[in-house]
């Protein structure tokens, strides 16, 4: 059945819809038989649809199933079992030879992820091991490629060699743009002092989240374009619960109760954690480095799936300084939050976030999650304990689907990739015949809203 439907009406008529369409390949696992007791129709019963709320929004979904005219379409709006929902991805014809550095061994790594959404969109993708890569290695493979891309984990540190000039001569010989790309923050961390030195911010492109740091990145002289984060398509699966995982109360990440695992610019990580094991003791856990009241240390991939399948409410934080460079005040840098949002949101959770700045034009509040405001703790608990509520569930049930649906259709690396080509094209001839051009990147700020299909 399609868990979109909240109560009562449309869900048994939408899942015959969906067998009269699909025959077979309809089937759920496993050999159980569904039966379906006859009752009277909704429109017969007026109370039936009185009584639900959501009983409007299940005749939409509905309708927007029986009007698929074609399996495909129908599996766009409802996938088979166990399948993530993914955006119908565009034929790019004569696709992009892109030589990728960065790091690839771990395969749920943002390169690795990167890397596939660029295949799967037609392009290809040679993959450059980053700390292993060697500049005749790089530049054999530039020979081939229409673009140079690099995401930074350890830096490319050749004895000898200065990268910057190799960088720069080696995108002028082959005719090609260099792109560095990273979903991190670094404006006002300690890490940000490298930003004038390293190479890595002095390729063509500049590509990364903080889209609050304009005036810094013009002032060091790195032509940086906004980026927003996202969450791997296929990663957006809803799982099963698991009573081993579950908790009322959740967070995933880095940070402890003392504050020494995490960035020192931030300690409201720490305030955060006391916060949430003070109010709400053994029902909160912690997930990631110091696991706290028996979280996992370590999740990734379907085991992350399934702690927010298991969850009632995860509370999430971003790491979000001052202005521009400053740290203070805190949660005034506009335009930057963690990939966490959308990891929880594709993966299936429910999130309470604290609201920053530009948030809102990709997130609509009471919609796909719920915002408190910074610092301000009882608020947040007056939200986690509405939504641990039981007559509150169908409410924090339909937030969550929707969150998921919405992130898994307009804010995968599917989006972003695309996103990044098409900036770059419009301003690189290399590009300019092979994908859709993006004059214009403020109309999508970051690659928020940016459509897979058709010309930007």
């Amino acid at each position: 059945m399609d868990e979109q439907f909240v109560g009562w009406g449309g869900e048994d008529d939408a899942w015959f819809a969906r067998a009269c369409m699909l025959g077979r390949a309809a089937a759920t696992r496993g050999r159980s038989i569904v039966y379906h007791l006859h009752h009277a129709r909704s429109a017969a019963c007026p109370d039936h649809a009185t009584s639900n709320p959501h009983y409007a929004a299940n005749v939409s979904r509905l309708s927007r199933i029986r009007a698929a005219r074609t399996p495909h379409a129908l599996l766009r709006i409802w996938p088979a079992p166990g399948q993530a929902v993914e955006p119908e991805l565009p034929s790019c014809g004569n696709g992009v030879r892109i030589a990728y550095i960065g790091n690839f061994r771990p395969t749920y790594s943002h390169e690795t992820h990167l890397a596939a959404s660029f295949e799967a969109l037609g392009h290809s993708v040679v993959r450059i091991q980053e700390n292993t890569a060697s500049p005749v290695g790089v530049a054999r493979a530039c020979e081939e490629a229409d673009l140079l891309l690099w995401t930074r984990t350890w830096g490319l540190q050749w004895r000898g060699v200065d990268v910057r000039a190799w960088l720069k001569d080696l995108g002028h010989r082959h005719g090609i743009p260099t792109v560095s790309e990273h979903p991190d923050l670094y404006v006002g961390l300690d890490r940000g002092q490298a930003l004038s030195s390293d190479p890595f911010w002095c390729t063509d492109f500049v590509f990364t989240a903080d889209g609050g740091s304009p005036a810094a990145f013009e002032r060091m002289g790195i032509r940086h374009y906004p980026l927003r984060a996202a969450v791997y398509g296929r990663d957006c699966v809803l799982a099963e619960h698991d009573p081993a995982l579950a908790a009322e109360v959740a967070f995933v990440g880095s940070g402890t109760l003392d504050g020494r695992i995490y960035h020192r610019e931030w300690p409201y990580r720490r305030e955060l954690l006391q916060f949430l094991v003070k109010t709400y003791g053994t029902r909160f856990r912690k997930h990631g480095a110091q696991p706290i009241h028996g979280g996992l240390a370590f999740v990734r991939e379907k085991r992350l799936n399934q702690v927010y399948a298991s969850t009632r409410v995860v509370v999430g934080d971003t790491l979000c300084l001052g202005p521009e460079d400053s740290l203070e005040p805190r949660f005034q840098h506009a335009e930057y939050w963690s990939d966490r949002i959308y990891e929880t949101l594709g993966r299936g959770g429910f999130l309470i976030h604290p609201y920053i700045c530009g948030l809102e034009r990709e997130f609509t509040d009471g919609v796909h999650l719920r915002y408190y405001t910074y610092g301000d703790f009882a608020q947040l608990r007056r939200l986690i304990d509405h939504y641990l509520d039981d007559a509150n569930a169908d409410e924090r049930e339909r937030i969550r689907l929707a969150g998921h649906q919405h992130a898994a259709q307009s804010c995968t690396y599917a989006h972003r990739a695309a996103y990044l080509l098409g900036v770059v094209a419009a301003r690189h001839s290399r590009l300019a015949e092979r994908v859709p051009m993006i004059k214009d990147p403020g109309q999508w700020p970051g690659g928020a809203g940016y459509p897979l299909q058709g010309q930007a």
